[in-house]
Formats: structure tokens, sequence, C-alpha cells
């Protein structure tokens, strides 16, 4: 990954040192091959002085993993590493990846919410990278039959349409109407991609246990938790007894 950051920003012929150290679990499906990228970049570019906006770092993450390293993975993990906090993203007509620097940026609003009553849990599934799951939908998208990809872009679409809801129930602390988008999301991804039983296991036990809402985060491995706040502990307490969790906190993204 550092060394498509390099060739990506055309500094293979610079001395510099560059290491890292990173707390994400590899192929659990919280965007830890963004983090990497990113953090790269936004340190090449400060070093090197080479006046990339957060936009163009989101984007030439994005880029680097589908194009250079032919990894399938989604807009918003970029983004969401690049400028941290709670947000509403809107990637309208970016449905096709084209080649950086062609794509058009995306829209991103932070939400105005310092705290949710949320923690993740990590389900023990198989580690494997988001290209693993993402490849064979994306390749029905593009190359499959025209019932295929209207079946894909229906789903992908319901699923978007949830977005502008759940900025607003967070902003309101909604956080019923927040876990029925959550568990609705769930159900519409079901359509077109794969749960694991693990992931599956530990959904339903959070379910059986008084959460809100539960769905993956991304890839699969990590379940995100949503609860209310009264009784955010004692379900985190649960939790940890079968599963490891983890009670992540909002940062503002990466300095």
């Amino acid at each position: 990954m550092i060394k498509a950051v390099i060739k990506n920003l055309k500094l293979q012929n610079k001395n510099f040192k560059l290491s890292y150290n990173s707390e994400i679990p590899f192929g659990a499906g919280l965007a830890g091959s963004s983090a990497i990228s990113v953090a790269s970049i936004k340190a090449l570019n400060e070093y090197f002085k080479l006046n990339l906006n957060d936009f163009e770092i989101a984007e030439r993450s994005l880029y680097i993993e589908t194009d250079q390293l032919k990894i399938s993975t989604g807009f918003q993990d970029g983004y969401t590493v690049t400028f941290g906090g709670v947000l509403l993203m809107d990637f309208k007509g970016k449905e096709y990846i084209r080649k950086y620097p062609d794509n058009p940026y995306g829209i991103v609003k932070k939400i105005p919410v310092e705290s949710i009553p949320y923690f993740l849990c990590f389900s023990g599934e198989s580690k494997k990278s988001s290209g693993t799951v993402h490849n064979s939908i994306r390749e029905k998208f593009l190359n499959g039959s025209q019932e295929e990809k209207q079946q894909i872009r229906y789903y992908m679409d319901s699923i978007a349409n949830f977005a502008e809801e759940g900025a607003l129930a967070l902003t309101c602390k909604q956080w019923q109407k927040l876990g029925s988008l959550m568990n609705e999301n769930k159900r519409l991804r079901d359509q077109i991609y794969q749960t694991s039983k693990k992931d599956n296991e530990v959904i339903n036990v959070a379910n059986s246990t008084g959460a809100l809402g539960a769905k993956l985060t991304g890839s699969g491995g990590t379940i995100v938790i949503l609860t209310d706040e009264t009784d955010s502990k004692n379900i985190f307490l649960k939790m940890s007894k079968i599963y490891n969790c983890y009670k992540p906190r909002i940062i503002t993204g990466l300095a």
C-alpha cells in the first residue's frame, strides 16, 4: 500500500523514511487499508508540500486501491478517514469509478454530533480483504446482464436513500429511528451480498440483548451496534462476555 502511494505521488527518487503502526484489525471491514493510504498521503503531502486538498487526498486513496492495486473498495472509506468526524456523504455521479483525477468530488457535510451510543463487536470471521467481497459484485455491475445490473442498482440506491434520514436521526439523537434504518440497511444488503454465519450470529445476539440496530461496518468481521443511551453500558458488558467488543471515540480526522 505504501509503495503504491509513493509511486502515485511520483516520489520514488526522493530520500525519506516512512513508517506506520495501526491498531485496526486486518480484513475486519474497518477501512484499515484506507487509513494507511490516507495517513501516508497526508504525511508526504505535508513533508513535501504537495498542496493536495482533502478531496484530492480521498480520491487518490481510492484510485490507489482500485486502479493500482486492483482492490474493489467504496468511496466512503477514503473520505471518512480523510475528513473525520460524523459525515453525511453524497456520491451521486460517481457510480462508475473513473481514472483520477477525472472523478467528480463527493459532497461531504459534517453532522454536529460528538457522541453516539454505539460500539463495535468483532465476530471472529476469517480475515479477508474488501476486494474478496466486492470484486464479484463490481464485476456483475460492470459486465453482468441487464437484470443483474438493475438489481444491484436498485438495492444500492435504496440503501443510499437512507442517508438523509440517518443524518437527521443522528442530529436529533433519535436512536430508535437510526436503529431501524440500520436494520433495514442490513436486510437490503443481504439481497446482493451474503452475510457470513458468524456475522449474522453477532447481529442476532445483539438484537436479542436489546440493541436498537446492528449491521456490518463494511465487508465483514465487525458489527456496529447501536443502543439507547440508558442501556449502552449494560448491553456493551453483556456482549463483551461473548465477543471482543470495542468502544471507539469520534475524532475530527487525521492531522
